[in-house]
């Protein structure tokens, strides 16, 4: 068992298995954080430049299986009944800072989403139009609604699961990145990178109720298990508290 003596970190490093001849082999290339199941504990790493999902096994670390999902998949979640992955899948190119934006190919409208994949058949069933170029999602404990980061827009989405239905668009801040829900799933806080802030979503309302300035670039943020504090790291300053 896992029992906490484990950490899964995914930041442009080599994901590595090792094969029968003991040779340390690659399996993609990641910019987004891992999901991990409940017992018997996989891990589930999606690889951006590859369009597929890696699954591993948490204890023994070996290669389960690679699942094509579609262009670009960034964020993942389980879901809270553990039966389905949501993956944010983008159809914008590539388009590190300082990019002069004019000279990229046009984006694939078509392939933005949140793809559903089923942990069971290890297949991708579905595409939930979530909004344009998602980079983040987050599911609720309920499992009834996602909250997607939509990069390009800069705008959070509300999704109703069931239906696909996008019950609020949401203006965040530009280049919202990470989404995460509090601990009693009352705020979503979302970082937009551009506005160096953490905007405040409120979920029964589904408005934006607060907003405030961290560092330059805030990537993501994390709830104590408390909920009475967050912390949220910032790409060039040390973490804010």
């Amino acid at each position: 068992m896992l029992s906490g003596r484990y950490f899964f970190l995914a930041s442009m490093l080599f994901v590595i298995g090792c094969g029968s001849s003991g040779t340390p082999e690659p399996v993609g290339v990641v910019d987004a954080e891992p999901a991990v199941s409940p017992p018997p504990y996989h891990v589930y790493v999606t690889n951006e430049a590859g369009g597929d999902l890696t699954v591993i096994a948490g204890e023994s670390h070996d290669v389960l299986a690679t699942i094509p999902l579609g262009k670009r998949p960034r964020g993942i979640k389980v879901s809270p009944d553990s039966t389905q992955l949501f993956v944010a899948l983008s159809g914008s190119p590539p388009a590190p800072p300082g990019t002069d934006e004019s000279t990229l190919p046009p984006p694939d409208r078509e392939a933005d989403g949140i793809g559903i994949v089923d942990i069971a058949s290890q297949e991708r069933v579905n595409l939930v139009r979530a909004g344009t170029d998602p980079e983040q999602v987050a599911v609720s404990a309920d499992g009834l609604r996602l909250y997607v980061a939509n990069e390009d827009a800069g705008v959070a989405s509300v999704v109703d699961i069931a239906s696909g239905d996008v019950l609020a668009s949401l203006e965040v801040g530009g280049e919202p990145e990470g989404v995460r829900i509090s601990p009693d799933g009352s705020v979503v806080y979302v970082t937009p990178e551009e506005d160096n802030q953490v905007s405040v979503i409120d979920t029964a309302a589904n408005e934006v109720i607060a907003q405030f300035e961290v560092g330059a670039r805030p990537r993501a943020s994390a709830f104590a298990p408390s909920g009475d504090r967050a912390y949220v790291t910032a790409e060039k300053v040390q973490p804010y508290m």
